[in-house]
């Protein structure tokens, strides 16, 4: 079953931020000299994804969408299920727009991002809750959070831009910062169709992945796929994926 994405009445159409120009040359990723042989690495491949979003209109331009994707999306995917909300952390969270219901529910936030904009942009949001600690990650790991620590983990409207390779290697730290029987929720791309393109030059900014190439990594990074839901987004059929994974719970 898709979930299709409605506006509210208040916004306005949006898109993703706008592109820096793109050589002609195919597969060569913008700022990277043409002649260069080395592949990029996993950090730069991170920043690809992370640097469009230092400062963008689409941070303010999405808070008028967050109220009904609560509703009509997150929850009833999440609610059928025993989601610990203890201890949560809100994963390349942006301005905190989804971190404003995750404080309903929580009694400790994990505000993490990999742009310093975006944490600092979150400390005047929230200020000096003690509630919530801030964190500003190298774009590939969770190095700063301990093992085990957390009791769920939750990431909307961001994943959907990453690198394979970097989700994969997210998903490892995914299940050592988690605690036995804690639960993950990505969203993520659903669109595999274009391997080695520029995310930039496809629908909505969607970096390549699928729901069985997820449930597959999840698998290879020793975590449980609890629940898989396919979505729309905007006018695009089926173009993402709500995952919900787990942290198996030593026999």
């Amino acid at each position: 079953m898709h979930l299709f994405r409605r506006r509210s009445k208040a916004a306005q159409p949006v898109s993703e931020p706008a592109a820096a120009p793109l050589t002609p040359i195919a597969n060569v990723p913008v700022g990277k000299p043409v002649d260069d042989p080395q592949p990029l690495s996993l950090l730069e491949r991170a920043r690809l994804s992370g640097d469009p979003f230092t400062v963008s209109p689409y941070f303010t331009s999405s808070e008028l969408d967050i109220a009904w994707e609560w509703t009509d999306i997150i929850e009833p995917f999440l609610a059928p299920h025993q989601v610990d909300y203890s201890a949560v952390a809100d994963f390349a969270a942006g301005h905190g727009r989804n971190s404003v219901y995750l404080l309903r529910k929580s009694a400790h936030l994990t505000i993490i991002d990999i742009n310093q904009s975006s944490i600092e942009f979150c400390q005047t949001r929230f200020g000096n809750d003690a509630r919530i600690r801030y964190l500003v990650n190298d774009g590939i790991s969770l190095a700063e959070i301990g093992d085990n620590t957390i009791s769920f983990l939750y990431s909307f409207d961001s994943m959907v831009h990453f690198d394979p390779d970097v989700i994969a290697s997210y998903l490892h730290e995914f299940r050592r910062v988690l605690q036995p029987g804690g639960m993950g929720f990505c969203h993520h791309s659903n669109s595999n169709d274009k391997p080695g393109s520029d995310f930039k030059q496809n629908i909505h900014w969607r970096n390549q992945m699928s729901r069985a190439r997820f449930a597959e990594l999840c698998r290879t990074a020793g975590l449980e796929i609890v629940d898989q839901r396919v979505i729309d987004w905007r006018e695009a059929i089926a173009l993402d994926c709500l995952s919900l994974f787990m942290k198996p719970i030593p026999a």
